[in-house]
């Protein structure tokens, strides 16, 4: 079901993202720091979404269904994964290169698995958007969404 996927990519991330963080911080090795993501929400417009950055909020959009009448059932859910960072800098560009190292890193933790830890048959990021900002919002705050999709084949016998 699509709370077992959103939880279970939760999981995944907070447990592998500080190590895959350091990794890009190494390979780049520019000097640009990425902090270790300071919460996981599971509900977007969280209150303290707005005071700890950087974070990551995974939420489930929809779930379809195929092959409804066979044993082999499937369903389809498409998962958000929302990036929220927060940089005050001299340097422009920072914060997008922030941001995108993020990106980077959350494509590494969910590509390396794909099944989710069993609780899928197999997922993929089918894309990225980096939405502009309100206009009356923090200019220092930037966000980056991912949709995963994931597919599931849950027995009968689970009913």
């Amino acid at each position: 079901m699509i709370e077992d996927v959103v939880r279970q990519v939760k999981t995944l991330l907070q447990n592998n993202m500080p190590g895959k963080l350091n990794t890009i911080e190494a390979e780049r090795g520019d000097g640009i720091t990425l902090e270790d993501v300071q919460a996981f929400f599971v509900e977007r417009g969280h209150k303290d979404a707005g005071r700890r950055y950087p974070n990551i909020t995974v939420s489930g959009l929809e779930t379809s269904a195929g092959n409804i009448l066979s044993s082999r059932r499937e369903l389809r859910h498409k998962v958000l994964v929302e990036i929220a960072d927060r940089a005050v800098s001299a340097d422009a560009d920072l914060l997008q290169t922030r941001l995108w190292r993020y990106v980077e890193a959350v494509e590494r933790v969910l590509s390396a698995n794909p099944t989710l830890s069993g609780k899928a048959v197999d997922s993929a990021i089918v894309d990225h958007s980096y939405p502009e900002p309100p206009a009356h919002g923090d200019k220092f705050v930037k966000t980056a969404r991912l949709t995963l999709t994931a597919l599931e084949r849950p027995s009968v016998g689970e009913y």
